[in-house]
């Protein structure tokens, strides 16, 4: 089965994911390192949620196929994921050295069972280092755990709930695995006391703390009601901040915060000092202690921010609350604005305002971290936002997203405190969330209210591996939430809040460079074109064109990330149509390119050429000549209408932009007289030396469009190739309109999507000796192009220029009239004269 699906004989769609994994397990037991690659490779590339597992298992088959750079590279990817994976860290200690190794030595003395690993590990950290290592994993009623220690006679293992502490001394075993002639190690067991509070391990050598681990708690949480006579300060609302680290973020915080509140006296603040070890915070913060408005908590140790939030919510038995992060920054009349919406129904517990940096509530990119602006940037989004929406408007979402929840005093009262079985705080506002919608309170955004939130500046770069350990305990209590939040990205509820913010920016603060072209191959073009012009400093608007469901519609972005990113026009509509012209009329225009004629509607093109600005012709295909998607409908008059009015648009063009050798001699083939500008690095550019390849590996053919035409195209030729050359390998880099179809033949896999950076290493990791580029209609200056020709590879295309392009020595020219068995009589004569 595993040569049947490598070679293309079995059929298998992509959901499979299992199945390819299964495959590329057996190909490893198979002793098919090659083939167990291309299967977990395939099987990483198609999964849309990244796995650890899918990783490991290509890290295995790279390891085992002689590339163990590439294999380590893998390994590094689970273990960004999930730090703790026990056999990537494995693997990590054996096949790596230098700081990775003691890393991975380190992780691994945290949940290693096998005693040869763990020796192996304190070696790598050194015996006689004198830092003692231990382990301990919690259980509900006990924990446990092991001790090595150099120094000092003996070791303490302590547990301490609430005011309470029980210890038990630990003497060395000479018996135990981990001893030695200069290690003393022991294993232990202490009874966890009951307790519904959170509680704090720790080990100590002489006296010395080295390792701790906070537990939640062991029983349940009985969460009293406030009393009567707290009802008549019901109205009031608490604006709730744990404070840890990050002076400057925090006091940027706590300044936005009293600035926005100033008209509102219904709203106080607590601020829950988490034992800060910053000298600068804890001075702020004790000069805020005399404001009437303001509640200062100190915690005597670090609780962490649930165990601070939860202590806060103790100390404030009446009103809502708004859970504040010490990284957002706010505008006036926020609180106001939220407490609103939260009243707009009854069912309504939590509220969260949009943000640049707020999974399904953020702006302008959802699931995205957009930029933090400054606090006048932010105030004027607000204002936007709050024009923009009925103040009172929800949309519902899936859960609320803790960097700022509004909650109401009933939700509260019937949910109770944030949860204390997530690690170092992610996800429990989901598990809050969630249990509120038990209880029958729905979770919403409240789209007329915009803060800003850094984020991750706790945890930063273990952002990505908290979420993942969470994410398990999550799963388990909510299984199917996952899914309700891929149904809401894929709804996107939101999308008309944000394009209403949108329609009312103003797009005159910045010259900007317009490009506009279709969706496609011709767009990933025009994106790498955008991204060299922000290189150079040049602010780019695209406007894309894509099908709608009466007809075109025009996406405006700005590819910079900065606003606009939801705009878009139903082009089939006078008023959108109106509106588009409106928002370009306040834009100011530097400069215009037309990057994909054939997909540019009439009405479009007369509203850019109008004299906004001076315009140029980008060639990324033959639109100009032979627009593909018209060709079959275009009778011989027509066509040369069509030719006559581009060379009319050409010769007003500004210039003529080519994005590579090939696009530059086709300009001159059908357009003489016109100067043609080159845009890409030219000619001065060395290709760079490609890593040897072994003289039977197989040809890579990159698959640019997934379109009926290249798709058609490739089959013929691999037909072909295959009559030909029977036992010749093909590997198709890229997606196909229909991968499977292709993988039935014989020798042929298909990589699925790859991405400009990962190019060079997927060319070198499947043995591919030279590339063909250029299948189905002309197309040029797209990014992989440019990568492969720069790689070293010898390379063959189509020459669209009828001799005017020059190959480099080596490389492979061939006119597009060819049929595909004159196309791989050339091709089969090229390799064997390799």
């Amino acid at each position: 089965m595993v040569s049947e699906l490598f070679n293309g004989t079995a059929i298998l769609d992509e959901p499979h994911y299992l199945a390819l994994e299964s495959l590329a397990a057996r190909a490893l037991a198979d002793d098919e390192p090659e083939r167990a690659f291309a299967l977990s490779d395939r099987r990483c590339r198609i999964d849309p949620v990244p796995q650890p597992h899918c990783y490991l298992l290509r890290a295995e088959a790279s390891f085992r196929a002689g590339q163990p750079g590439y294999a380590i590279d893998d390994l590094v990817e689970v273990l960004d994921i999930a730090p703790d994976d026990l056999e990537a860290n494995r693997r990590m200690l054996a096949w790596s050295t230098g700081r990775r190794q003691r890393a991975a030595a380190r992780a691994l003395l945290k949940c290693e069972r096998n005693i040869d690993v763990l020796r192996h590990a304190l070696r790598v950290l050194g015996e006689a280092n004198d830092r003692p290592h231990a382990a301990i994993t919690v259980l509900d009623d006990t924990i446990r755990g092991w001790v090595a220690w150099t120094q000092g006679a003996s070791a303490e293992v302590s547990i301490r709930a609430g005011s309470d502490t029980i210890s038990s001394l630990i003497e060395p075993d000479p018996f135990f695995a981990l001893s030695s002639a200069t290690i003393r190690a022991a294993s232990f067991v202490l009874t966890r006391p009951r307790s519904s509070e959170p509680q704090l391990a720790s080990i100590a050598i002489d006296g010395r703390v080295f390792h701790r681990v906070r537990m939640a708690g062991n029983q349940d949480h009985c969460y009293s009601a406030p009393s009567e006579n707290a009802a008549a300060d019901g109205d009031k609302t608490t604006v709730i901040i744990p404070i840890y680290a990050d002076h400057k973020a925090t006091r940027a915080c706590i300044e936005s915060l009293y600035g926005a509140i100033e008209p509102s006296p219904g709203i106080r603040v607590v601020l829950v000092d988490d034992a800060t070890p910053d000298v600068k915070i804890k001075h702020y913060i004790a000069g805020l202690a005399g404001r009437p408005d303001t509640e200062i908590l100190v915690n005597p140790t670090n609780l962490g921010f649930v165990g601070s939030i939860n202590r806060a919510l103790r100390h404030v038995p009446f009103g809502d609350v708004i859970l504040l992060n010490s990284d957002t920054i706010v505008a006036p009349g926020f609180g106001d604005r939220l407490r609103l919406s939260a009243r707009s129904a009854p069912d309504i517990g939590i509220v969260n305002p949009l943000t640049n940096n707020g999974e399904f509530c953020s702006f302008p990119v959802p699931h995205q971290s957009n930029q933090l602006e400054s606090l006048e940037a932010i105030t004027a989004l607000d204002q936007l936002a709050a024009a923009s929406s009925p103040a009172g408007d929800v949309v519902d979402l899936p859960s609320g997203i803790g960097f700022c929840l509004y909650v109401t005093r009933a939700c509260l009262d019937a949910v109770g405190l944030l949860s204390e079985s997530y690690q170092r705080g992610y996800l429990e506002d989901v598990d809050f969330c969630l249990r509120a919608r038990e209880a029958g309170f729905r979770s919403v955004c409240a789209p007329s209210v915009y803060i800003g939130h850094a984020g991750s500046r706790s945890f930063r770069s273990e952002k990505r591996s908290l979420v993942a350990r969470n994410l398990a305990v999550l799963d388990r209590k909510f299984p199917s939430y996952r899914a309700e939040c891929a149904a809401f990205a894929a709804a996107d509820p939101l999308r008309a809040a944000r394009q209403a913010i949108e329609r009312r920016q103003q797009l005159a603060d910045k010259p900007w460079h317009v490009i506009v072209s279709g969706e496609g191959a011709v767009g990933d073009v025009v994106r790498g074109r955008a991204e060299q012009l922000i290189a150079a400093g040049q602010a780019t608007l695209l406007v894309s064109i894509r099908p709608g469901r009466s007809g075109a519609v025009a996406s405006l972005t700005d590819a910079g990330g900065g606003l606009p990113q939801n705009l878009a026009f139903d082009l089939s509509l006078a008023a959108e149509l109106q509106a588009l012209d409106d928002v370009l009329g306040t834009a100011s225009l530097s400069a215009i390119e037309i990057a994909d004629p054939a997909r540019v509607p009439a009405e479009v093109l007369d509203l850019l050429l109008d004299g906004r600005a001076p315009y140029d012709i980008l060639l990324a295909d033959s639109g100009m000549i032979l627009p593909p998607a018209l060709a079959a409908d275009l009778g011989e008059p027509e066509l040369t209408r069509w030719q006559q009015r581009w060379r009319s648009i050409a010769e007003q063009a500004q210039r003529i932009l080519a994005p590579c050798p090939m696009a530059e001699a086709f300009g001159a083939l059908h357009f003489p007289g016109l100067t043609i500008t080159r845009i890409d690095a030219g000619p001065a550019d060395a290709a760079v030396a490609a890593a040897p390849r072994p003289p039977a590996g197989p040809i890579g053919i990159l698959a640019l469009r997934a379109s009926a035409e290249e798709f058609n195209a490739l089959l013929d030729l691999i037909r072909a190739l295959h009559e030909r050359k029977p036992g010749l390998g093909i590997i198709v880099v890229g997606r196909t309109l229909n991968d499977i179809a292709a993988m039935r033949w014989p020798g042929v896999f298909v990589t699925g999507t790859v991405h400009r950076p990962e190019l060079r290493r997927v060319l070198t990791q499947y043995g591919v000796r030279s590339v063909i580029a250029g299948l189905g209609p002309p197309l040029f200056g797209h990014p992989l192009m440019q990568e492969v020709a720069q790689c070293g590879l010898p390379l063959a295309q189509f020459d669209w220029s009828m001799g005017g392009y020059q190959p480099a020595p080596g490389d492979l020219a061939f006119t597009p009239e060819l049929a595909a068995h004159q196309i791989a009589d050339r091709l089969v004569q090229w390799l064997e004269s390799r």
